[in-house]
C-alpha cells in the first residue's frame, strides 16, 4: 500500500507527457547552473549566466535574441538600446521578474564557436540578482529559435515543359 501511494504521488508530481511534444532540452537547468555573481558591493556586482546551443547559426541566434527581447516587451516593459551583429552584442533594458515596472539594464553577447553559439547575459543591477529574470529570457530565446527554423517543405522536382517539335515550313 505504501509503495502504491508513493508511485501515485510521484506520477502526480511529474505529470504525464504527450508523445507529440517536441523533444528538446530546456536551457533553464544550464542557465541556473551557470549563474554567477561576481565582484563585490564596493567595486560593483555583476550578475551573469550563459547557455551553449549546439548547431545554431549565429545570424539566426542573433535575430532570435532581438525577437526574444521584443516579445518580452509585449508582456512587460522592455527596450533594445543598441545592437551590433558584428560583435554579437545587444544592450537592452528588460523588466525584472520581481518588479515588472523596474527596468534592468542587460548585455546579451553571442559568441560563435565552430558548430555552436554561446549566449551570455549579464547585468550590474541588483534587481538582476534573481536567476529567474535571466532564465526566462532563454526560454523565450528558444521559442524564437524554433520559430525561425520551420521544418523544410519537401522539395518537388518540376520537369521543364517540353516544346512541341517545330514543323517544317
Amino acid at each position: 500500500i505504501i509503495t502504491c501511494g508513493l508511485v501515485t504521488f510521484a506520477c502526480s508530481q511529474l505529470g504525464l507527457q504527450s508523445k507529440n511534444d517536441e523533444t528538446g532540452i530546456s536551457s533553464i537547468p544550464d542557465c541556473q547552473a551557470n549563474y554567477t555573481k561576481e565582484g563585490n558591493w564596493f567595486a560593483g556586482r555583476v550578475y551573469k549566466t550563459w547557455v551553449k546551443y549546439e548547431n545554431l547559426d549565429f545570424k539566426k541566434g542573433f535575430d532570435a535574441a532581438l525577437t526574444a527581447i521584443q516579445a518580452h516587451r509585449d508582456r512587460a516593459a522592455s527596450t533594445i538600446i543598441s545592437s551590433d551583429r558584428q560583435s554579437g552584442m545587444i544592450r537592452a533594458e528588460m523588466a525584472s521578474e520581481a518588479e515588472q515596472q523596474a527596468l534592468v539594464p542587460v548585455e546579451i553577447r553571442l559568441v560563435k564557436e565552430k558548430t555552436s553559439v554561446t549566449v551570455h547575459i549579464s547585468s550590474i543591477a541588483s534587481k538582476a540578482s534573481d536567476p529567474a529574470s535571466f532564465c526566462n529570457f532563454f526560454g523565450e530565446f528558444e521559442k524564437q529559435v524554433k520559430r525561425a527554423n520551420p521544418p523544410a517543405p519537401p522539395k518537388q522536382i518540376v520537369a521543364p515543359p517540353k516544346k512541341p517539335p517545330e514543323q517544317e515550313k
